[in-house]
């Protein structure tokens, strides 16, 4: 029995200490913790929820025993579900690709509008991967035990009517970012918040401390974080933002970068 407890004991401590590496994750990684586990001590499969691309990368990073495999529908997923399996093999991991068309004469649709819609019927975030909204086509991947829930429930977005059926693969929406080059002074995040938003740093600061910005997709109130390359920026009530750092400068020492 003392033998039991102590090797208890040490498991918790052993998760403990890996759970602090990752801050503002800590929930998320005992959940994924407790999965690889599972799937190493029952030798079966078992499957995530969507994850985004920082939890994907955590979740390849946590010690384990298992073969991951991911899947987001289509090629330039960045919503994905993971298939968790001791043994190597060829998984099909359930997820289902939703279409509906709509005319956009009438009405102009967005990303927020569909995610709006789908929150509006209960349906739980992570159980919905990418939502692709353009050129009159919307496509909702998803879970796929959720296929006959959306396709009889989720009957209009806004003003429009839709109608989804399941399809086999998306057609190429293009991309609709816009990028344009600036230079600041630091790669603080209230620095870049501001520059983004085009407010003073004051209220930029004030944004980031009530817990409505993202740093790929992790909420900080520490605003003088220091924002790394490729960074994708959540700012509520004013978009995301993906962010490139050029390696350039200008005369007086600021950073040039890039803003999507």
């Amino acid at each position: 029995v003392w033998r039991l407890k102590l090797w208890l004991l040490g498991k918790l401590l052993k998760n403990k200490n890996i759970i602090m590496h990752f801050k503002g994750q800590e929930e998320f990684v005992s959940r994924m913790l407790e999965l690889l586990e599972k799937a190493s001590k029952y030798r079966k499969v078992f499957f995530t929820p969507f994850l985004n691309e920082v939890e994907l990368d955590i979740l390849q990073r946590l010690p384990h025993e298992c073969f991951i495999y991911c899947d987001g529908g289509y090629d330039k997923a960045e919503r994905k579900r993971a298939a968790l399996s001791y043994y190597e093999e060829d998984i099909q991991i359930p997820i289902s690709i939703m279409h509906a068309t709509y005319d956009e004469k009438f009405i102009k649709l967005n990303h927020r509008d569909v995610l709006g819609s789908l929150m509006s019927l209960g349906i739980e975030r992570e159980v919905v991967g990418d939502i692709v909204v353009g050129d009159g086509h919307i496509y909702i991947v998803i879970e796929e035990e959720m296929e006959d829930y959306i396709h009889y429930s989720l009957t209009q977005i806004k003003r429009a009517n839709v109608h989804f059926e399941k399809c086999d693969e998306m057609v190429e929406i293009k991309d609709t970012r816009v990028y344009t080059e600036v230079s600041v002074a630091s790669m603080r995040l209230d620095v870049i918040v501001a520059q983004m938003t085009h407010l003073s740093r004051e209220k930029a600061q004030n944004l980031i401390k009530g817990g409505r910005v993202k740093v790929n997709q992790v909420v900080l109130e520490d605003y003088d974080f220091l924002c790394n390359n490729n960074s994708t920026v959540s700012i509520q009530r004013y978009g995301r933002f993906s962010l490139e750092y050029t390696d350039r400068t200008t005369r007086k020492g600021r950073h040039v970068i890039r803003i999507g």
